[in-house]
């Protein structure tokens, strides 16, 4: 995920206004049987290389992992006026919802198949991630 957020931050260096990011993840989906011991170790990894590099790039960064419901992170997520893009439908049905809400959304459509793990260029149209 380090590659995605680093063109990312390209983009966010334009915003002055953006000083503080806030990573939002869970592994909800582990207490279902969905996800194995070693997914959410490799989860929490991305989750702290991300956290890592925006702090290197002057950011003031705070997370938001397994605080309430997929509802209650929904509505905090889409809330907001800035919205990065994951790699998941969740994370673009909250983008969707923070576009009609007049917010900007930041995505890198070079790397969103990649994320989905979709590596046949052919099979990738990211205007459905969107």
């Amino acid at each position: 995920p380090k590659a995605y957020y680093e063109h990312i931050l390209e983009s966010l260096k334009n915003i002055p206004e953006v000083t503080s990011v806030v990573i939002v993840s869970s592994t909800y989906h582990a207490f279902h049987g969905l996800m194995k011991e070693g997914e959410i170790s490799d989860a929490m990894e991305g989750v702290k290389q991300v956290r890592d590099l925006f702090s290197e790039h002057g950011y003031q960064v705070s997370q938001r992992i397994n605080c309430g419901t997929p509802d209650e992170d929904f509505i905090f997520m889409s809330s907001h006026k800035y919205y990065i893009t994951g790699g998941g439908g969740y994370s673009h049905l909250v983008a969707n919802m923070v576009e009609q809400n007049g917010g900007q959304v930041f995505y890198e459509p070079k790397y969103i198949c990649g994320l989905a793990n979709i590596t046949n260029d052919g099979d990738c149209d990211v205007g459905r991630f969107m």
